[in-house]
């Protein structure tokens, strides 16, 4: 993340998290510093994951659009007892509304896989 305010709850905007979405129809893939649009953007986790998925007009889990989005925290590699969270996120085949669409739901895993994450320069991937 590339942090240039004091204040992230007024100023989200200075602050930018470095995002590759690799597309596996073609296997491109675009490198990009994403300015932060809010709080849960600049923390990190499942609340920028779900701000994403909730712009998605998902019918089918198994869709191309569905994407599975991999992401860690702000604090993630830090010694916050929490920080070594790695976020899997994306529309759930079995899970789902009473109208039968996808529901958005996330994984957490744990260990050492976020910070070597995060040694890549990551702090979001999308596939």
């Amino acid at each position: 993340m590339k942090i240039q305010t004091t204040d992230p709850v007024t100023h989200p905007e200075l602050i930018s998290y470095r995002c590759c979405t690799v597309n596996l129809k073609d296997g491109s893939s675009k490198m990009e510093d994403v300015p932060c649009r809010n709080l849960e953007d600049v923390l990190g986790g499942f609340g920028r994951s779900f701000q994403d998925l909730a712009k998605r007009e998902i019918k089918n889990a198994y869709c191309d659009e569905n994407p599975l989005i991999v992401n860690t925290g702000l604090l993630t590699g830090s010694n916050v007892m929490t920080a070594m969270r790695t976020y899997f996120s994306g529309y759930s085949p079995i899970k789902g509304s009473k109208a039968g669409l996808p529901s958005a739901m996330w994984s957490a895993g744990s260990g050492k896989f976020g910070v070597k994450f995060k040694w890549t320069g990551l702090d979001e991937l999308v596939f």
